[in-house]
């Protein structure tokens, strides 16, 4: 599959550029969606349906630019600016039931209802977006930063065009970082998502595929860390972190509608280089 890609930068000021960037990528299909055959059981009872997969699938493809500003112009900042379109096609996905009427196979222990398996979407999917981030250089040492994105999905079903909200439309990260003259440094980091609704597939009692909703709220992530340099010249490095701080306060967060909810982590750490 030919993915050609290019850049084009200009560089308007001696610290300040301008930047188009575009090209291509695919993702090829796995082994499980061109190969897969197992019988898997239903909710009903004795009965099984057969999950196939196509030999004949066709790379997920997606197509992309974007045009965005950096500017470096004084030792104290650094700016970055960006705004970029993406164009998805054939996404790989389960297909519907084909119901099927057959008798009792003793070795399954049930009625085969039917089939399915996973073929290329006629959906085209197109996102837009963009970025913006800065970071501040206040003193020796210290660092503050800050980013800022928003993202729109949209689908295309055969002239049906709805939007999709798999994703937070709104993303903020923040934090500072602090590297002290005494070998001690600290960082404290925050993120930051807006709520999802997900568009979820399943089945229903006759087999066929339906779409369920749920929903994330919005969450908060706060991590920070203390590290200390044991030898001379930062070699050696010890450090102890947290991440998920909320989760600690009763507060842990969710990643998928179905998913596990997601706590806190303390971690320790260290390093030595050379």
């Amino acid at each position: 599959t030919i993915s050609p890609r290019g850049a084009l930068i200009w560089r308007t000021f001696p610290h300040t550029s301008l930047r188009l960037t575009g090209g291509t990528s695919f993702r090829s299909p796995t082994f499980l969606e061109s190969y897969l055959e197992l019988e898997q059981p239903t909710a009903a009872d004795g009965y099984y349906v057969i999950a196939a997969g196509d030999q004949n699938l066709l790379p997920e493809r997606i197509a992309t630019g974007e045009f965005g500003i950096h500017d470096e112009s004084s030792r104290f900042h650094m700016a970055d600016v960006a705004v970029y379109l993406n164009r998805v096609t054939r996404l790989i996905d389960l297909t519907e039931l084909n119901p099927t009427v057959s008798s009792f196979d003793p070795v399954q222990e049930g009625f085969l209802a039917g089939t399915t398996g996973f073929a290329n979407l006629p959906e085209i999917w197109t996102a837009l977006g963009t970025e913006a981030e800065l970071s501040l250089f206040p003193a020796d040492g210290l660092e503050l930063y800050g980013n800022l994105a928003w993202e729109r999905v949209l689908a295309d079903e055969g002239g049906e065009v709805i939007q999709d909200q798999a994703t937070s439309a709104w993303k903020v990260n923040g934090g500072i970082h602090y590297r002290s003259p005494y070998h001690l440094n600290a960082a404290m980091d925050l993120s930051w998502a807006s709520e999802e609704s997900w568009r979820l597939r399943a089945y229903d009692d006759q087999g066929q595929l339906l779409i369920e909703q749920g929903d994330i709220p919005a969450r908060l992530i706060v991590s920070g860390k203390l590290a200390v340099h044991l030898l001379p010249g930062d070699a050696m490095e010890a450090a102890v972190g947290v991440w998920n701080l909320g989760a600690f306060l009763g507060d842990p967060i969710r990643e998928h509608p179905k998913g596990q909810e997601v706590g806190g982590r303390v971690y320790g750490s260290l390093g030595w280089r050379f």
